[in-house]
């Protein structure tokens, strides 16, 4: 079974609430995520049809995100 996920979480930044976003990826070879990726819902939703449409590994998930983060900062 492959399993891919949004992860909502909810903090708090300059006494405003936010909403968070982050995957998590669930597969035979085992499971992994990363929360608080992004604020962007979209951003991240695309992201993770990126990963679906490649069957990413939860073992490479960490790295994939750091990657994508660095291109979206520029």
């Amino acid at each position: 079974m492959y399993r891919i996920a949004e992860i909502v979480s909810h903090i708090v930044v300059e006494g405003e609430p936010q909403t968070v976003y982050g995957i998590r990826i669930e597969s035979d070879e085992g499971c992994a995520a990363v929360e608080n990726i992004s604020t962007q819902r979209a951003a991240v939703a695309t992201l993770r049809r990126r990963m679906r449409a490649g069957r990413l590994s939860p073992l490479h998930l960490r790295d994939v995100v750091e990657d994508w983060l660095a291109e979206e900062n520029g």
